[in-house]
């Protein structure tokens, strides 16, 4: 058969294109793999994001200690913890043991808060004003919780600054007292400025740390090396009270006086420092909320981690300086 032009006739077979797709067990098998990835990615940018807040909680310690050993080099020794729980910080009083408020309203000037230190702030204010280099970004976001403490004496202020950090105080039982013997503290401004009445109270200021109760420690006085010796450090948490303000040691703000919410001891019956834990409380432990140990700052103003499994004996140690195995 021939067509009109004379030439057979060209048969065209008819085609379509054939679309791809995935079967349900192909799918199934990106998906796993997928998982796969996931499963091992993610603790890896936990490991990432907790390597730097731990960076960032070691940076908060070491400008820390640098404030209060330049307050040692220029007033001649470390500042006190004040005259107790109920007090807040007065700038008439000085920045000695005659200072009612915390050992951190006596360093705000070294800190670039000379502004917050000055007899032109009142109180409400102050309680008030959130210190960012206070806090540990493993624990807790820098801002204001609540005061539970509605003893503390006026003004009552219902949110104010608090702090992860607290001061070595000694190797005693008591982080609020001066020394073994008992904790008191004044009602009145004659009484707290009388030595006679903290005499009468027999608060004897005894205690082996470097910032207690009406403290005046000198770095000279630091027998066994400020490289040994802790300045301050994290203090333990139980995490149900992070936001609440109510935790353990965590009642009042960074600016009131001598209590536990800024000071911790390395008693020895109380073990080593402790990894944040629910269900546990503690108004004497140093301790923190990173998975690897304890961040400190020495009285030479260097930060180490100390890990939670530290010996005892060398815990309660480094109060004093008399150790010298540390994490670094």
């Amino acid at each position: 058969m021939k067509g009109l032009s004379g030439r057979p006739p060209i048969l065209r077979r008819a085609s379509g294109r054939c679309r791809a797709a995935f079967t349900l067990i192909e799918l199934l098998t990106v998906i796993f793999i997928v998982g796969i990835l996931v499963a091992l990615l993610l603790p890896a940018v936990q490991q990432a994001r907790e390597a730097a807040r731990t960076s960032e909680c070691k940076n908060h310690l070491h400008q820390i200690s640098l404030a209060l050993v330049l307050r040692a080099e220029t007033q001649g020794c470390f500042p006190s913890s004040g005259w107790g729980w109920k007090w807040p910080p007065y700038p008439d009083h000085g920045d000695g043991d005659r200072q009612p408020g915390s050992w951190v309203y006596s360093i705000l000037p070294h800190l670039e808060q000379a502004a917050l230190h000055s007899a032109g702030v009142p109180n409400e204010t102050r309680l008030a004003t959130v210190l960012p280099m206070f806090y540990c970004p493993s624990r807790r976001a820098a801002e204001l919780y609540p005061c539970a403490n509605t003893e503390v004496l006026a003004p009552l202020v219902p949110l104010v600054s608090k702090s992860d950090y607290a001061a070595n105080a000694g190797d005693h039982g008591e982080p609020n007292a001066p020394g073994p013997g008992p904790f008191t503290q004044p009602t009145t401004f004659d009484q707290g400025d009388s030595d006679a009445w903290w005499q009468s109270q027999g608060a004897v200021r005894s205690a082996t740390g470097l910032v207690f109760q009406r403290s005046s420690i000198r770095p000279c006085d630091i027998l066994d090396g400020t490289a040994n010796t802790y300045l301050a450090g994290e203090k333990y948490m139980n995490p149900g009270g992070y936001s609440t303000g109510d935790g353990l040691g965590d009642m009042e703000s960074v600016y009131h006086g001598d209590n536990d919410d800024t000071s911790r001891v390395t008693w020895p019956a109380d073990g080593p420092p402790r990894q944040d834990a629910s269900g546990t409380s503690s108004r004497t432990l140093f301790g923190s909320a990173h998975p690897g140990g304890c961040n400190f700052a020495m009285a030479d103003g260097s930060v180490r981690t100390v890990a939670y499994t530290i010996d005892v004996e060398t815990h309660q140690n480094g109060e004093a300086g008399k150790w010298d195995w540390l994490r670094a």
